[in-house]
């Protein structure tokens, strides 16, 4: 089973459930690919990224080129909306396409998933 998991900032060691559970999807087997907004720089890991090569998992919006120019745009909130879709459609680690679950964590990642869905981005059933 194809899941993606869709979240804001990745890893974040205040929300260890989100950590765990991606360890435990890989445990179990499914494929798994890790869709994030930002990349959390703490200098702190939870051992599980390490354990189940989590960070090889996933893409970061906020690693496109285009995203990061975005941020100094003085009224950003249209022009990042538009380079989120096509930052995570341009990450050379996303490997997009369709999905049996698109999990996300949590409300306005649902949006998210949804407005890459309707963008053709990603294709599969969303859970939030």
């Amino acid at each position: 089973m194809r899941v993606a998991l869709s979240v804001g900032g990745f890893p974040r060691l205040s929300e260890t459930f989100v950590i765990n559970q991606a360890a435990a999807l890989v445990e179990a087997g499914f494929s798994l690919d890790i869709l994030a907004q930002n990349r959390e720089v703490s200098g702190l890991i939870h051992p599980a990224v390490r354990g189940a090569n989590l960070m090889e998992r996933a893409s970061f919006t906020s690693d496109n080129w285009a995203w990061q120019a975005a941020q100094h745009v003085r009224r950003p909130y249209r022009l990042r909306s538009a380079l989120e879709q096509m930052g995570v459609r341009q990450s050379a680690q996303f490997t997009g396409g369709s999905y049996d679950i698109i999990l996300c964590h949590f409300g306005p990642q649902g949006q998210r998933a949804l407005d890459l869905r309707s963008a053709g981005v990603l294709e599969g059933e969303i859970w939030t």
